[in-house]
């Protein structure tokens, strides 16, 4: 059991882990190197650092959280569910943890777009989320799109509304969980998806190797995003923000967001700063 799991690797998520690590809080990072970690990053805006590249920037950060005592997981995490008991239990590399608080600081939800012409199905067959959307195609024949461990969650998480599932990797190799496709009897095709069709809503796919009829699509491709997660569990989304008040608080008991997925200019200095708001906040709570 972990005080609080933070959720991204970024200039936010490391503040915040730094600053819990440090009140002797059992916290707990897990992330991937996002694009500030890249050494052709020049920031040269940055209090006390004069120009540093991100990569360096970035490895003294984590050092620092490692320093305090953070433990640092690199991976993606799939999936998130809040028990019976308010805890926090997140699936990553096929492990779940479990945390009293959750920290999403996983940066800007970036746009999917997975196929030419899938805005035109918003609404109309085309989803994002699983948990969200799921129950309205109950029964139907569905595909979901993706190669990695969102999209395979996905999958999964659509048995509970129909067991006639597709999954497309959109001519990208599936390199694990075809075992679990498999025995979920969840039909695998690594295909090329060129278009949706339809007329008022989603008829079909056309692939590199013909047409496929669904009557819905979900997008999964790569890893959840801070919308992803925040539509996982009812967390308060406005114009692909994380909805917050002033001490990074969400909607949901337990729950905090800082960084670029929540309103303000993105910058490294605000990203900080929320982080350490954020754990500020935390350890007030779990003091009670």
């Amino acid at each position: 059991m972990h005080d609080a799991i933070i959720i991204g690797m970024g200039p936010a998520g490391l503040s915040a882990a730094m600053y819990l690590a440090r009140a002797n809080k059992k916290v707990l990072v897990i992330g991937e190197f996002n694009r500030i970690w890249k050494k052709e990053v020049i920031v040269n805006n940055y209090f006390g650092t004069g120009e540093i590249t991100g990569e360096k920037l970035m490895e003294k950060g984590l050092a620092q959280a490692k320093g305090f005592g953070a433990e640092i997981i690199k991976g993606l995490v799939t999936k998130i569910e809040i028990s019976e008991k308010g805890f926090f239990k997140c699936l990553a590399n096929g492990l779940e943890h479990i945390g009293k608080k959750l920290l999403i600081a996983t940066g800007s939800a970036l746009p999917k777009k997975e196929v030419i012409n899938q805005d035109e199905f918003i609404g109309k067959g085309v989803s994002f989320c699983v948990p969200c959307d799921g129950f309205f195609f109950k029964d139907k024949k569905v595909a979901v799109i993706g190669s990695e461990g969102y999209a395979l969650v996905e999958a999964i998480d659509l048995l509970n509304y129909t067991k006639n599932i597709i999954l497309i990797t959109n001519g990208k190799k599936m390199g694990f969980g075809k075992e679990e496709l498999k025995k979920n009897n969840i039909i695998l095709k690594e295909e090329k998806i060129e278009k949706i069709l339809g007329e008022k809503k989603v008829e079909a796919l056309k692939t590199n190797k013909g047409i496929i009829a669904v009557d819905g699509v979900f997008i999964a491709s790569g890893a959840a995003d801070s919308n992803d997660f925040a539509k996982m569990i009812g967390v308060v989304v406005e114009n692909n923000k994380v909805v917050v008040d002033s001490n990074m608080k969400t909607n949901l008991p337990g729950i905090f967001a800082a960084g670029d997925c929540v309103k303000g200019i993105a910058q490294i200095s605000k990203a900080v700063y929320e982080g350490f708001v954020a754990a500020i906040s935390i350890i007030g709570e779990l003091k009670e």
